[in-house]
């Protein structure tokens, strides 16, 4: 094979590097977003859920209201009925006896009065609280959505994206030769989505290990297709003009 040969089908492989580098990327991000919009569902639900529970909270205080204010009017009315069979009492002992029982009536009147107005004022207090848990809430939920819409976006455009790289990709697999091609889509299985590596100041940028002198003589020369003799990977010297315009993913 002849050096600009060689060239060219490097330059074709790392291309093609590149192409399956961004799909790898692509599919990978494709990956964490359900998680992320889970996440998302899953802070919606917890700032719905705050908002429902603080509101049942104040609802119970005024239930509570309520039912103390059918037992303060039903104290009122047995309070009134004793008081008119106080004038039909013959004896002087029933009569202190329903004396006493009216006071104890309307001590019970005062109590229950007191903790009525106690639960209105913490229901005047809570329902401020509420307020501003739900305004609060609202306004988290509506950042969530807006964050959640746009990862849905991202899908359809990481969606597009690979459809776009995965055609020119073949369009690129069309000009490899196959023997080459099989090596490389081998390689890549391999090795981390890293099939071909540069060399630089004699070194695998890929492995990080020192290629022998022997054998980077020969990459220099670019006579035929090299790979690591540690890592595996398809090499190139990264000082040839030839790829003067190449950016290569394994030195990012």
């Amino acid at each position: 094979m002849t050096s600009d040969k060689v060239i060219e089908t490097i330059r074709l492989l790392i291309r093609l590097q590149d192409c399956d580098s961004k799909i790898y990327t692509l599919r990978k991000k494709l990956e964490r977003i359900p998680l992320q919009i889970e996440d998302i569902d899953k802070g919606i639900k917890k700032t719905c859920d705050n908002i429902a529970f603080e509101k049942s909270l104040l609802e119970e205080k005024k239930q509570k209201r309520i039912a103390l204010d059918r037992e303060i009017d039903q104290t009122i009315k047995n309070i009134k009925k004793s008081n008119e069979k106080l004038s039909a009492i013959k004896s002087n002992k029933e009569y202190q006896a329903a004396l006493k029982e009216i006071e104890d009536m309307e001590r019970e009147k005062h109590t229950l009065e007191d903790r009525a107005i106690s639960i209105i004022e913490q229901c005047e207090g809570d329902e401020k609280r509420v307020g501003a848990v739900a305004e609060a809430g609202a306004a988290e939920e509506k950042k969530l959505l807006m964050e959640k819409v746009a990862l849905e976006g991202l899908i359809k455009k990481c969606e597009q994206e690979i459809k776009k790289i995965t055609e020119d990709l073949a369009n690129l697999k069309s000009f490899a030769d196959k023997p080459i091609l099989t090596r490389y889509e081998r390689l890549l299985q391999r090795k981390n989505n890293v099939a071909v590596a540069s060399v630089m100041r004699g070194v695998c940028q890929a492995c990080q290990l020192a290629i022998p002198p022997q054998s980077f003589n020969e990459l220099i020369r670019s006579d035929a297709i090299m790979d690591c003799p540690h890592c595996g990977r398809l090499l190139y010297w990264r000082e040839h003009k030839g790829f003067s315009d190449i950016v290569d993913i394994t030195e990012q």
